[in-house]
């Protein structure tokens, strides 16, 4: 009897497994498709990271100017030194924060920041902040991602798509 129970089992498996299976065919999406997703997820990203900077500004009561690009800056101590401009050498006592509060560079121990205005050295975000200073100046910047280390990070201490919050002074500008 188990022999025929045996028998029935492997010819109902025989013909299972012999029988055609169709397998459904599944698309790829277009390039058009893959594009406006990445587009929607980008723009979700920024309004999402706008939120977050707006509900900071809020928590700590600053009155930010904000540029067309996103950045904020509150210049909250004047100086009366010479104006900022592009290709002029700036010297920056800095601290830098990430939105979370945690200080991850400062010049204390990373050193004074040298920079030619607009010719790199720096974020971008810091070199749009200059141009609304002068020496003597103290402004807190907030740096949106796409104008500090963007979507990688800094491959240290600055995790992808990462807000940054600068306090500096402008000590110096010069022409060398």
């Amino acid at each position: 009897m188990s022999r025929y129970i045996i028998l029935f089992l492997l010819t109902i498996s025989v013909f299972t497994s012999c029988k055609e299976r169709k397998v459904k065919q599944i698309s790829s999406p277009s390039d058009k498709e893959i594009n406006d997703a990445m587009r929607d997820i980008n723009r979700e990203y920024v309004d999402m990271e706008q939120q977050q900077i707006d509900d900071l500004i809020k928590r700590y009561g600053w009155d930010t100017e904000r540029t067309g690009t996103g950045l904020r800056y509150l210049i909250y101590e004047k100086g009366d030194g010479e104006i900022a401009q592009n290709d002029k050498i700036a010297t920056i006592s800095y601290s830098c924060s990430l939105i979370t509060g945690d200080e991850i560079y400062n010049s204390d121990n990373d050193g004074l920041l040298v920079i030619k205005i607009g010719k790199g050295g720096a974020v971008s975000g810091i070199h749009e902040a200059l141009l609304y200073m002068r020496e003597g100046d103290k402004a807190k910047i907030i740096v949106p991602s796409h104008l500090g280390f963007g979507l990688m990070g800094d491959n240290n201490k600055v995790p992808m798509r990462s807000t940054l919050i600068y306090d500096i002074e402008l000590l110096n500008i010069s022409n060398k």
